[in-house]
């Protein structure tokens, strides 16, 4: 659906409370980390692609992970952001 938007602007509005309600999720996971600049950055990527339900979707059904190994990998990559 996202890959419409750029031809469906009304698409994308729509689904603009959606992706911000992501956002926020995001953001309040990133607030005990303390991080800044460039770090920062890197941090809110990899929680974002964290929460992301095509990560997930790739590690469980693609990959084969069971749930817990997913989350270990997830929560080792936003370690080392």
């Amino acid at each position: 659906m996202m890959r419409d938007f750029p031809r469906y602007p009304t698409l994308a509005e729509l689904n603009a409370p959606y992706f911000a309600r992501w956002t926020a999720m995001r953001d309040v996971l990133a607030r005990g980390w303390r991080r800044r600049g460039r770090r920062r950055d890197l941090l809110l990527a990899a929680i974002a692609h964290s929460l992301d339900l095509g990560t997930w979707h790739s590690l469980v059904r693609s990959q084969g992970l069971g749930h817990d190994d997913a989350i270990r990998l997830l929560v080792g990559l936003v370690r080392g952001a």
